[in-house]
Parts: structure tokens; sequence; C-alpha cells
């Protein structure tokens, strides 16, 4: 699964650079592209930095009851997304890249989903884009240990010495609301996103490269912030 969901990452994003080098070779013969720019001002996407605070309650309480530090709950990451206004209804797809550090570990989470939005409501200049996704999130944590060949209590014992990798999957929804505004061209910029992602499995962590599972499960969960450009 975590291979489909970097396949699908990479596809959307070939995409996006596609469509990208295609909207700027066209620029200069706009009258001769009414077609073209018709469909261009259909297209909503957008490309921005990420702050998101998600939390692995289970996971911290496991390492806190062995003398672990907590994996920090903030990650920063990238997210890009496009999609088509067919009128009332816009559709399309989207996905992000987060991680975040500390001193004994390392967490990287990944994430694609099809999304249902509109660009109806406005106040002022401003559209409120209300959105709802749903897709796949992978999260994977890396956690160094005090000492060669010691585990953390509940998980099995890693391969890799004083490290523990684990995975984790799981569906999820998305609700949040696009802060957008049209250009004297009709276009729609992105500039904020701010929405709330819910878990919708109490997934386990599996250690990572086999189908051992460890003693602890987690339904993820995290609010997010995005600046779009």
């Amino acid at each position: 699964m975590r291979g489909n969901l970097k396949s699908v990452f990479a596809v959307v994003l070939m995409l996006f650079a596609s469509l990208q080098c295609s909207f700027a070779q066209e620029l200069g013969d706009s009258t001769q592209n009414s077609k073209y720019w018709k469909f261009r001002s259909k297209l909503d996407k957008y490309f921005g930095i990420q702050a998101s605070y998600m939390n692995l309650s289970n996971l911290n309480e496991l390492l806190r009851a062995n003398a672990y530090p907590e994996i920090s709950k903030f990650q920063f990451g990238l997210g890009l997304g496009l999609g088509y206004d067919l009128g009332p209804v816009l559709l399309g797809v989207d996905l992000e890249a987060s991680i975040n550090f500390s001193d004994k570990a390392r967490v990287r989470t990944g994430r694609t989903a099809l999304f249902v939005s509109t660009n109806k409501i406005k106040a002022g200049e401003v559209i409120v884009s209300p959105f709802v996704g749903f897709g796949l999130q992978s999260t994977d944590a890396r956690i160094r240990i005090k000492e060669e060949g010691a585990k953390v209590e509940g998980l099995l014992q890693s391969d890799r010495g004083n490290v523990i990798e684990m995975e984790h999957f799981t569906p999820v929804v998305d609700f949040g609301l696009a802060l957008k505004k049209r250009n004297s061209k009709g276009w729609t910029n992105h500039f904020m996103r701010v929405g709330y992602r819910l878990g919708l499995e109490n997934a386990k962590w599996k250690l990572g490269g086999s189908n051992a599972v460890g003693a602890v499960a987690d339904r993820i969960n995290s609010a997010y912030l995005q600046w779009s450009f």
C-alpha cells in the first residue's frame, strides 16, 4: 500500500508540473485559444507550505511509560491539489507530504485524497470554499532507542539494533475551508486552507519491513493550516 501511495503521489505531481508547463507555453497566444482560456478558468489548483498538529496518543503513551521522549505533535510539509469546477460542484485530487524531527525520533506522513468543494460562496472579493475529502494516509516512525539490543516494552524487537521502524496506514476524511480570490483573467488563486483530518481506523503500528505488529494502535487525527501560492 505504501508503494501505491507513492506512485499516486508521483503521477499527480507530474500531471501538475505538465499543466504548469502547458499554461506557460500558451500565455502569448490567448486571442486564438478561447477554448483553452475557458478551460483554464475552470481549473482550481494550489501549492503551499503546511503546518499540522497530529495526535499520536497511544504511541507516545507507550514511549513515556518506558522513559523515552515523546514524538513531536507538530509537522511541517508541502501540499498541492488540482481540481476542475463543474459549476456548483468542484471535483479534484490533492496530496501532501509532511515530516517532523526530534532528538530520538523522525515521523513522516503522506496522504492522497479525492475532494469535493464549491466556489459559489463569496464574502466580498474572497471565495470561501468548504471542502470534504476522502483518501489514504501513510505514516512511518523511526525511533532511536538508548541501548543496543534494547526494545520498547510492547513493541517487537527490531532487526536494526537500536532503531525501531514502524508503519501506520489508515483511510482518512478531511473537512475544511479554502480561501481564494479570482484575478483579472478569472483564474482562481488559493491563499489559505484550514482543515481537520480524521482517521477512520484505529490501526496498529506495524514493524517496518515485516508483517509483525506491535501492541499499540492509534487513530491519527490532525488539524492543519496551509499557506498557498
